[in-house]
Protein backbone atom coordinates (compact mmCIF):
# COMPACT_ATOMS: atom_id res chain seq x y z
CA UNK A 1 0.00 0.00 0.00
CA UNK A 2 1.39 3.41 -0.92
CA UNK A 3 2.04 5.99 1.80
CA UNK A 4 -0.75 8.23 0.48
CA UNK A 5 -3.22 5.32 0.59
CA UNK A 6 -2.19 4.49 4.16
CA UNK A 7 -2.63 8.12 5.19
CA UNK A 8 -6.07 8.29 3.56
CA UNK A 9 -7.14 5.07 5.31
CA UNK A 10 -5.91 6.36 8.67
CA UNK A 11 -7.76 9.66 8.22
CA UNK A 12 -10.96 7.82 7.28
CA UNK A 13 -10.61 5.47 10.29
CA UNK A 14 -10.00 8.34 12.71
CA UNK A 15 -12.91 10.28 11.21
CA UNK A 16 -15.25 7.35 11.90
CA UNK A 17 -14.06 7.12 15.49
CA UNK A 18 -14.37 10.86 16.02
CA UNK A 19 -18.07 10.56 15.13
CA UNK A 20 -18.44 8.47 18.29
CA UNK A 21 -16.68 10.96 20.52
CA UNK A 22 -18.49 12.63 23.37
CA UNK A 23 -18.00 16.35 23.79
CA UNK A 24 -15.42 15.74 26.53
CA UNK A 25 -13.49 13.04 24.65
CA UNK A 26 -9.94 13.73 23.55
CA UNK A 27 -8.46 12.25 20.38
CA UNK A 28 -6.67 9.68 22.55
CA UNK A 29 -10.06 8.56 23.95
CA UNK A 30 -11.40 7.51 20.59
CA UNK A 31 -8.31 6.63 18.59
CA UNK A 32 -6.60 3.30 19.23
CA UNK A 33 -6.89 3.18 23.03
CA UNK A 34 -10.19 3.28 24.88
CA UNK A 35 -10.51 4.90 28.29
CA UNK A 36 -11.69 2.36 30.77
CA UNK A 37 -10.08 1.18 33.96
CA UNK A 38 -7.56 -0.61 31.78
CA UNK A 39 -8.01 -1.48 28.12
CA UNK A 40 -11.34 -3.13 27.40
CA UNK A 41 -11.23 -5.93 24.81
CA UNK A 42 -9.78 -3.88 21.99
CA UNK A 43 -9.71 -5.38 18.52
CA UNK A 44 -6.90 -4.16 16.26
CA UNK A 45 -8.01 -2.56 13.04
CA UNK A 46 -6.64 -4.50 10.06
CA UNK A 47 -4.06 -2.53 8.12
CA UNK A 48 -3.22 -0.11 10.92
CA UNK A 49 -0.27 -2.23 12.16
CA UNK A 50 1.84 -1.31 9.13
CA UNK A 51 0.95 -4.45 7.16
CA UNK A 52 -1.50 -4.30 4.27
CA UNK A 53 -4.96 -5.51 5.26
CA UNK A 54 -6.33 -8.63 3.62
CA UNK A 55 -9.20 -7.89 1.24
CA UNK A 56 -12.48 -8.07 3.13
CA UNK A 57 -15.46 -9.86 1.69
CA UNK A 58 -17.69 -9.11 4.66
CA UNK A 59 -18.60 -5.56 5.61
CA UNK A 60 -21.24 -4.80 8.20
CA UNK A 61 -22.08 -1.39 9.56
CA UNK A 62 -18.90 0.58 10.22
CA UNK A 63 -19.75 1.94 13.67
CA UNK A 64 -22.57 1.39 16.15
CA UNK A 65 -22.78 3.50 19.32
CA UNK A 66 -23.80 1.83 22.60
CA UNK A 67 -24.45 4.39 25.39
CA UNK A 68 -24.69 2.82 28.87
CA UNK A 69 -26.48 4.50 31.79
CA UNK A 70 -28.35 3.39 34.90
CA UNK A 71 -30.42 1.19 33.99
CA UNK A 72 -30.45 1.37 30.25
CA UNK A 73 -28.38 0.19 27.30
CA UNK A 74 -29.08 1.54 23.82
CA UNK A 75 -27.87 0.41 20.39
CA UNK A 76 -27.80 3.27 17.86
CA UNK A 77 -29.10 1.03 15.04
CA UNK A 78 -31.99 -1.45 15.33
CA UNK A 79 -31.03 -3.18 12.05
CA UNK A 80 -27.42 -3.89 11.09
CA UNK A 81 -25.89 -5.37 7.95
CA UNK A 82 -24.09 -8.73 8.21
CA UNK A 83 -20.30 -8.66 8.52
CA UNK A 84 -17.67 -6.98 10.66
CA UNK A 85 -19.17 -4.23 12.82
CA UNK A 86 -17.52 -2.06 15.48
CA UNK A 87 -19.56 -1.42 18.62
CA UNK A 88 -18.31 1.54 20.67
CA UNK A 89 -19.77 1.64 24.20
CA UNK A 90 -19.68 4.78 26.32
CA UNK A 91 -20.37 4.50 30.06
CA UNK A 92 -22.40 7.65 30.67
CA UNK A 93 -23.59 6.41 34.07
CA UNK A 94 -22.23 6.74 37.58
CA UNK A 95 -21.59 3.02 38.18
CA UNK A 96 -19.19 0.62 36.45
CA UNK A 97 -20.85 -1.14 33.51
CA UNK A 98 -19.82 -3.49 30.69
CA UNK A 99 -21.54 -4.75 27.58
CA UNK A 100 -22.02 -8.15 26.06
CA UNK A 101 -23.41 -9.14 22.66
CA UNK A 102 -25.02 -12.59 22.28
CA UNK A 103 -26.65 -14.25 19.31
CA UNK A 104 -26.44 -17.17 16.89
CA UNK A 105 -24.56 -19.21 19.49
CA UNK A 106 -21.75 -16.64 19.86
CA UNK A 107 -20.95 -13.94 22.38
CA UNK A 108 -18.55 -11.05 22.78
CA UNK A 109 -17.93 -9.30 26.10
CA UNK A 110 -16.11 -6.15 27.15
CA UNK A 111 -14.12 -5.72 30.32
CA UNK A 112 -15.75 -3.53 33.00
CA UNK A 113 -16.01 0.11 31.92
CA UNK A 114 -15.50 2.80 34.55
CA UNK A 115 -17.86 5.82 34.56
CA UNK A 116 -16.82 8.09 31.69
CA UNK A 117 -14.87 5.29 30.01
CA UNK A 118 -15.35 3.53 26.70
CA UNK A 119 -14.84 0.07 25.21
CA UNK A 120 -14.95 -1.38 21.71
CA UNK A 121 -16.00 -4.80 20.41
CA UNK A 122 -15.63 -5.75 16.73
CA UNK A 123 -17.55 -8.98 16.02
CA UNK A 124 -18.37 -10.53 12.67
CA UNK A 125 -22.16 -10.84 12.66
CA UNK A 126 -24.44 -13.11 10.64
CA UNK A 127 -28.18 -12.76 10.08
CA UNK A 128 -30.31 -13.10 13.19
CA UNK A 129 -31.38 -11.38 16.40
CA UNK A 130 -28.77 -10.41 18.98
CA UNK A 131 -29.10 -9.30 22.58
CA UNK A 132 -26.93 -6.57 24.09
CA UNK A 133 -26.82 -6.26 27.86
CA UNK A 134 -24.71 -5.28 30.86
CA UNK A 135 -23.41 -8.48 32.53
CA UNK A 136 -22.37 -6.71 35.76
CA UNK A 137 -23.77 -8.06 39.04
CA UNK A 138 -22.62 -5.97 42.02
CA UNK A 139 -23.90 -4.28 45.18
CA UNK A 140 -26.41 -2.39 42.97
CA UNK A 141 -27.87 -5.68 41.74
CA UNK A 142 -28.02 -7.51 38.43
CA UNK A 143 -27.72 -4.72 35.84
CA UNK A 144 -29.35 -6.80 33.08
CA UNK A 145 -32.39 -7.54 35.26
CA UNK A 146 -32.63 -3.83 36.18
CA UNK A 147 -33.27 -3.02 32.50
CA UNK A 148 -29.82 -2.83 30.88
CA UNK A 149 -30.70 -4.98 27.88
CA UNK A 150 -31.91 -4.54 24.34
CA UNK A 151 -31.84 -6.33 20.99
CA UNK A 152 -30.88 -5.58 17.41
CA UNK A 153 -31.33 -7.49 14.17
CA UNK A 154 -28.75 -8.38 11.54
CA UNK A 155 -30.26 -8.66 8.07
Amino acid sequence: MHAASKLAAAICFLGALTACAKSDDTPADTATVDTAAGAANLTPTPGMEGTPAAPSTSTGDALVHVPLTEWKVTVSKAAISPGVTTFHAMNQGTYTHAFEIEGNGKEWKSDPIAPGGTATLTPTLTAGTYEVYCPIMDSHGNHQQKGMRTTFTVR
